[in-house]
């Protein structure tokens, strides 16, 4: 059913399911684009100029289509979430941005650094995606965006920041211990290997675990035939974990699975161990503090006291009069506006 609120319930005609299913359509085109994999060099090897280098192969997973798209291409999808000019940054945004863009200067000159391992931290609204985008500019601006790999644990936030999950860009399997074939690792291998930069987003999801996976899977996408293989975890490319710990915690897993939680030798398998020793290298930090997206006070304070479980009795009263079928909670004319103009789309029992 569809309708404006306060107006007249109406049946979905056949137009608006047709609707429905053009959308459902550009949804699943969206999240297929969003989790396709890309080779920066696969574009060198076309002789007809052509942009895109496309490879298809079944597997365990899941990857699809192999693609590379272009940097202008690439700059329409990151129209999405726009960056700012750099000048326009808060302080604490600016301090992590020019952590990585230094790091990134130093390198380009030829200077030899410690790979950099580095947190950004922030509750929600503190602009965290904004730094991460106004950095990726900086990497086009250099002429290196080739080097930059973004991803999340899950789809819509890597959609957010135009990266990839992490499940499908290191081929880990949901839920199993999979042996890499060596079809996949030459694939995995073409995919990293000018890759030098690396964001994770959402990485309160990551469960130590995980972490160790990751650094495996990409040390071994990493790895060259005939040089010694590097003994440093994500074999050595630098990392920047992003997000805020009081949000998500790791999916499917032991709360003490958390990146945060300290290992214990009796109870976590060698893999916790490892993932958690690779944590503990992640020795830069910044937190992001100014709240840049909620504007009203009752709810900014809210959050606050959400993100350290400091919730309140007045919050949760504050909550309870937001729903409309609490007789206490105040009457909501929705003949007026914004209401008047905003659509409802509800399934038909709960009309």
């Amino acid at each position: 059913m569809s309708g404006n609120v306060g107006g007249p319930v109406q049946r979905a005609t056949e137009v608006d399911i047709e609707n429905l299913l053009l959308w459902k359509q550009q949804m699943e085109q969206d999240i297929q684009s969003q989790n396709s994999s890309f080779s920066p060099t696969s574009a060198q090897d076309h002789s007809d100029g052509s942009n895109t280098a496309t490879v298809t192969h079944n597997d365990r997973t899941g990857l699809g289509a192999v693609t590379y798209d272009n940097p202008e291409t690439n700059a329409i999808t990151e129209a999405l979430l726009p960056p700012v000019d750099p000048s326009m940054l808060k302080v604490d945004q600016h301090r992590a941005y020019d952590i990585v863009t230094g790091h990134l200067d130093q390198t380009l000159s030829g200077c030899e650094l410690p790979p950099l391992r580095m947190l950004i931290h922030g509750e929600g609204g503190t602009g965290k995606s904004k730094v991460i985008q106004t950095i990726t500019e900086y990497f086009a601006h250099r002429g290196v965006i080739h080097v930059l790999l973004k991803m999340a644990y899950t789809g819509v936030a890597a959609s957010l920041i135009n990266g990839k999950t992490t499940h499908t860009i290191t081929m880990v399997a949901v839920g199993k211990n999979m042996t890499i074939s060596d079809k996949l690792k030459a694939k995995l291998q073409q995919f990293w290997q000018h890759i030098s930069y690396l964001i994770i987003d959402e990485m309160s999801m990551l469960a130590k675990r995980f972490l160790a996976i990751l650094s495996c899977n990409i040390s071994t996408a990493k790895m060259v035939e005939g040089q010694p293989s590097k003994n440093e975890s994500f074999s050595g490319i630098n990392v920047i974990l992003c997000n805020d710990f009081h949000q998500f915690p790791p999916v499917a897993t032991s709360p003490t699975e958390a990146l945060y939680f300290p290992s214990n030798p009796h109870k976590d398998s060698a893999k916790s161990q490892l993932g958690r020793a690779i944590y503990e290298e992640f020795n830069t930090v910044i937190i992001l503090k100014e709240q840049m997206c909620v504007t009203d006070p009752v709810w900014h304070d809210f959050l606050e006291h959400l993100c350290y479980s400091r919730v309140k009795e007045e919050h949760i009263v504050m909550l309870q009069m937001l729903v409309i079928t609490n007789p206490n909670s105040p009457l909501t004319n929705f003949k007026s506006s914004p209401w008047i103009s905003t659509s409802l789309v509800t399934p038909q029992h709960a009309v």
